[in-house]
């Protein structure tokens, strides 16, 4: 239908400098933890995160549909094994992530961890940055456009290179990771268009 217009915020430019980060502060092979294995969004997040690491990591999943973006109590449990198992946990699981949130701030041990959505650097201080996406300045550019021009562009990506999504590094890590991030942006937005090409998504 030509009436339709979609758009997707990549996460595989912004996941690629998790997987970066993750190899600076890893000392073991890290998880990623996935609400369910059926959502391409979230399988993308995952390719982006692994391909920056560098190597094969772990990966595990909550559920086998929706209800893994809403087990928060299920993320929490595991992570008694989890963090004895792993020193970073980098979780795209929706809701169930304040599981993961919760346990990293009541227990000492715990793995260094990445946000999701927005700038999540406050729920504990386990969290090395957030995968962010502008949604709303996007919506915003969207709507604009249409307005301004009476055209609204048709299914279009974002990724890191358009600023509506990026890897946040959190406060506390800013002297860890800031420069290491910002040297290896422009080789993320290299691997992500490339993986666009090459993936069929």
């Amino acid at each position: 239908d030509e009436n339709i217009h979609t758009f997707q915020i990549s996460m595989f430019g912004a996941s690629y400098l998790a997987g970066v980060c993750a190899r600076k502060c890893s000392e073991m092979t890290p998880l990623v933890l996935l609400a369910n294995n059926t959502d391409s969004p979230i399988n993308i997040a995952k390719d982006g995160f692994i391909a920056g690491y560098g190597s094969d990591c772990d990966v595990e999943y909550l559920a086998d549909d929706w209800t893994g973006y809403v087990s928060a109590s299920l993320a929490y449990r595991k992570m008694s094994d989890w963090a004895v198992d792993y020193d970073f946990i980098f979780p795209v699981a929706g809701g169930s992530n304040a599981g993961i949130y919760r346990y990293s701030r009541e227990f000492e041990v715990s793995p260094y961890l990445a946000g999701m959505d927005i700038d999540q650097s406050s729920l504990s201080n386990r969290i090395t940055g957030s995968v962010i996406k502008h949604i709303d300045q996007l919506i915003y550019r969207y709507l604009t456009e249409w307005v301004v021009t009476g055209d609204m562009p048709e299914n279009q990506l974002y990724g890191l290179e358009s600023g509506y999504a990026d890897w946040l590094v959190a406060p506390r890590y800013v002297n860890d990771f800031s420069s290491l991030v910002n040297g290896m942006r422009p080789q993320a937005m290299i691997f992500e268009k490339e993986y666009y090409e090459t993936s069929g998504y």
